[in-house]
């Protein structure tokens, strides 16, 4: 069981959480060999567990 960190309703494990993210790409991390880009993403805020209709709303509202 999880819960929407922006609207609060309750969802079962079955049910996939977003994580919305908002940063930058450590480009001297991204450049290290085996090392893949979401594992050089530097977050300066991030929202999770999101429900995929808060994902999409601050998206594309910011609220």
């Amino acid at each position: 069981m999880w819960k929407c960190e922006k609207c609060g309703e309750k969802f079962d494990d079955e049910t996939m959480a977003v994580d919305v993210r908002f940063g930058y790409v450590d480009e001297d991390e991204a450049k290290k060999e085996g090392n893949d880009q979401y594992d050089a993403f530097e977050t300066e805020n991030a929202w999770a567990p999101l429900c995929d209709d808060c994902a999409v709303k601050y998206i594309k509202t910011g609220e």
